[in-house]
């Protein structure tokens, strides 16, 4: 350009106009001014290009500058140190979480101021290198701008992550806290239902305790994790969670004392109400056994007898429970010293109490073991007694007997009470031995026990006097009766006799007084024969006469009147034979006069 403007300047004349002189010239002119015409045109464009240039330029250094400045004043948002204050972290992080949806949101604008830079610099913009170095700038900016978001965001996180852990932290320990109240308390209860109430609240507590258990392991587990992601808070996380750790093990170590404790109340508690019981069921007992009824009979005694021997065995089942209450109070007084005193009053009481049912239970047993003697004693008297009055009204009872056969009945009978009165013979010695053991024991019944003694040997003696005087009157009975049957069976004979004694046939030929003569011998032979019964008779009758027979009279009677009677008919007898004699005779006189006569006729 300079160097056509220094042609230029030669070809003028003084007055700076160039003369034109050929047509070369003007051709040349004219070429010249067309030329500088098309350098006037590409100067123009190309000067419009610049200006264009320069316009976008402007337009990018403007959006550049604007978002700078937008950057720069996010870049002052995200980098303030609101994460400090631990207030309203929730709206906070609310808040951040917007700003990094608007930062978010404007990312584009970048986006877009790189792609008009870039095309700017890719097309040779005569400010490439400053658009490079601002867009460069801008990126750091921006990357600065999201590290800050991010890190803003990360610490609110964090802070919010701590806040909520210390918060988790100071809950818990406010809990182990208000809970260390329960398990420090030195209430132990005043009896066993307050104790179990204690540990019904206790168990609830543990109950709690086992489920806040999971909150200390979450409150590890947030600690852990906080470590983990290199919270900045590290040392404060740590030392809270050692102290929450600390405060669960005390409170761990305090609940475990004070289930101990309550244990042992609870041990020593149901000790006292076993005692309490126990002594309870003695002194029920001994209301029982304080009785004065010993019985009135003999069942009544029985039935008192076994109701104390159901009390002494359940005294002797009870005696166990003693025994094992002694060794539970040798154990507690052990294993909680503190409480020994009181554990061996109870003791001592207790025992004291079984001493005293034992003695009474023995006492008793042994009055209603008297009294048992004595009423069985009685019972067997009466029974004795009793049975005597029966026995006596059986051998009263029967009638004297008719004949013989009732005589042996009766005899028979009378045999069978004496066998039954030997049979209670053992009764009376055994009745007997029981008065006079009751005796020889100074029975306090001992007046009353030697009177019936008294009653019941003369009961029996009069008994056995009685069976003997019956057997006396059934002998005799007996005796009677044989001899009736006796004389009576000679009755009858000799009614037979006198009977043949009546017949007046002497015969009326010699063989048929012979004949005549043979049953009168015959029955001479009979009489003879009975003449011994007779004689027996006799004497039977006079041996009872002699033992004064209740019946010795009609005894006498019949007698005699068998005895006259026998000696008629021996007069009979014998004044028959006679006749019988001499019709013998007459008859031998005619059988000879007949001879004699038949020899006389020969």
């Amino acid at each position: 350009l300079e160097r056509l403007r220094s042609q230029e300047k030669e070809k003028m004349d003084s007055s700076g106009v160039k003369v034109l002189e050929t047509a070369e010239d003007i051709q040349d002119r004219r070429q010249q001014v067309l030329e500088r015409y098309t350098r006037f045109k590409e100067l123009s464009t190309l000067r419009r290009q610049k200006l264009e240039d320069s316009y976008r330029f402007q337009f990018f250094q403007r959006d550049a500058d604007e978002l700078e400045k937008w950057i720069q004043e996010k870049l002052q948002i995200a980098s303030d140190e609101s994460y400090k204050d631990p207030t309203n972290l929730q709206g906070k992080l609310q808040k951040h979480l917007a700003f990094e949806a608007e930062v978010q949101a404007n990312a584009g604008a970048i986006v877009k101021l790189d792609e008009t830079g870039n095309l700017m610099v890719s097309e040779g913009h005569f400010a490439s290198e400053t658009i490079r170095t601002r867009l460069m700038e801008l990126h750091r900016l921006w990357e600065l701008l999201l590290m800050k978001m991010r890190e803003k965001g990360v610490k609110l996180l964090q802070a919010q992550k701590l806040v909520q852990y210390l918060r988790e932290c100071e809950d818990v320990l406010d809990w182990i806290n208000d809970k260390e109240a329960i398990v420090t308390s030195e209430e132990l209860g005043q009896d066993l239902e307050h104790v179990e109430v204690l540990q019904k609240k206790f168990e609830e507590f543990q109950t709690d305790l086992a489920a806040h258990e999971e909150r200390v392991n979450e409150v590890n587990i947030f600690a852990a994790k906080l470590v983990q992601e290199e919270h900045p808070e590290v040392e404060l996380i740590t030392v809270k969670r050692n102290e929450v750790n600390a405060g669960w093990q005390r409170l761990k170590g305090l609940a475990l004392s004070r289930q101990g404790k309550l244990f042992g109340a609870a041990e020593v508690q149901r000790f006292n109400r076993d005692v309490d019981e126990t002594i309870g069921w003695i002194k029920e007992k001994e209301q029982l056994m304080a009785s004065d009824d010993f019985g009135r009979d003999l069942a009544s005694v029985q039935a008192l007898l076994r109701k104390h021997e159901g009390l002494e065995r359940d005294l002797a089942a009870l005696e166990d429970k003693v025994k094992a209450l002694c060794s539970e109070s040798d154990r507690l007084q052990e294993s909680h010293p503190q409480n020994a005193p009181q554990i061996q009053v109870k003791r001592e009481e207790l025992i004291a109490n079984w001493d005293q049912i034992r003695t009474i239970a023995a006492e008793r047993h042994a009055r209603l073991n008297d009294s048992y003697r004595l009423q069985r004693f009685l019972a067997d008297f009466r029974d004795l007694t009793s049975w005597v009055t029966e026995m006596r009204a059986l051998i009263n009872a029967d009638e004297l007997a008719n004949d013989v056969a009732g005589a042996e009945a009766l005899l028979d009978r009378h045999q069978e009470h004496k066998g039954e009165i030997d049979a209670h013979e053992d009764s009376f010695k055994s009745a007997d031995e029981s008065g006079l053991a009751l005796l020889a024991a100074g029975h306090y019944a001992s007046d009353e026990v030697r009177e019936k003694l008294s009653i019941l040997a003369e009961e029996r003696t009069t008994l056995l006097e009685l069976w003997e005087l019956r057997r006396q009157q059934y002998e005799q009975c007996m005796d009677l009766q044989l001899f009736y049957r006796d004389t009576e069976q000679v009755d009858n004979w000799m009614s037979k006799q006198e009977a043949f004694l009546l017949n007046e046939d002497l015969g009326d030929s010699l063989d048929s007084v012979e004949a005549l003569l043979k049953k009168h011998e015959d029955f001479e032979k009979s009489l003879s024969a009975q003449e011994e019964k007779i004689t027996a008779l006799d004497e039977f009758a006079t041996k009872l006469i002699q033992n004064n027979h209740y019946a010795m009279e009609d005894v006498s009677s019949r007698r005699d009147a068998l005895l006259n009677r026998r000696n008629a008919l021996h007069e009979r007898a014998m004044h028959r034979r006679a006749q019988l004699a001499d019709s013998f005779h007459l008859q031998q006189f005619f059988r000879d006069s007949d001879e004699l006569k038949s020899w006389l006729n020969e």
